[in-house]
């Protein structure tokens, strides 16, 4: 409900959501307002990640898959072209990269069979990586070099699993200020991009703007 307060008065489509720390391990149900909520949650009540679907799109969903309390996916229909909106949350540094890799083998599997049948893609969530900006973003096919801050290896990881994949990180591909980039403000007030949209090449050509803003505030460290 707090969620669907602000963004009332907004032009919206859906809401990719990382961390939904909810217990329920896989949910599906209509809102109040005739939204559609996705999700897949942990009995720990930690993780977790969901999909919001404007109403407006929901007699066109083909279909909901849940697999893990860090991925589940929509399938719809929109104007004539099959998307797979996909959520991810990306285990975060406390985390060895054995886990990490779990995540990107699963994420691949659903780029492999969304490609297989003809569906385009849009994968968003808190990646917990670093692409950062400058000649060591840039030279990847998959960035446009306008990132934020410094790459660190996991950023570095992301990068070269995107290219891999054909996919294009797409906040990195419009020049802005600083923030309109940032995605997350630690504990100490320190800045950074955590979290990002993936889109393949037909999905990129079509896009007009991408940045980050704070005017939906639900208490998270994230924007």
């Amino acid at each position: 409900d707090e969620l669907i307060g602000d963004l009332h008065g907004a032009e919206w489509d859906m809401v990719m959501l990382s961390e939904t720390w909810r217990s329920q391990l896989k949910e599906y149900w209509i809102t109040e307002q005739d939204h559609i909520f996705a999700g897949v949650g942990h009995d720990s009540g930690r993780r977790g990640v969901g999909i919001l679907l404007h109403k407006r799109w929901r007699k066109h969903v083909l279909g909901f898959t849940p697999i893990s309390e860090r991925l589940c996916y929509i399938d719809v229909k929109i104007h004539g072209v099959k998307y797979r909106l996909v959520s991810v949350y990306f285990p975060d540094s406390t985390y060895p990269d054995s886990e990490v890799q779990k995540v990107y083998d699963l994420l691949s599997e659903v780029i492999k069979d969304a490609r297989k049948n003809k569906i385009r893609l849009i994968v968003a969530g808190d990646f917990n990586a670093r692409v950062g900006q400058g000649d060591d973003a840039a030279e990847h096919p998959s960035s446009g070099g306008h990132g934020y801050g410094e790459q660190n290896s996991r950023g570095q990881w992301m990068l070269t699993w995107s290219a891999t994949h054909d996919m294009k990180i797409a906040n990195t591909f419009f020049r802005k200020q600083n923030h309109k980039l940032i995605t997350h403000v630690g504990t100490q007030g320190q800045t950074s991009q955590l979290d990002y949209i993936l889109v393949d090449n037909w999905t990129r050509a079509k896009l007009q703007d991408v940045e980050s803003g704070s005017w939906i505030d639900l208490g998270s460290d994230h924007t």
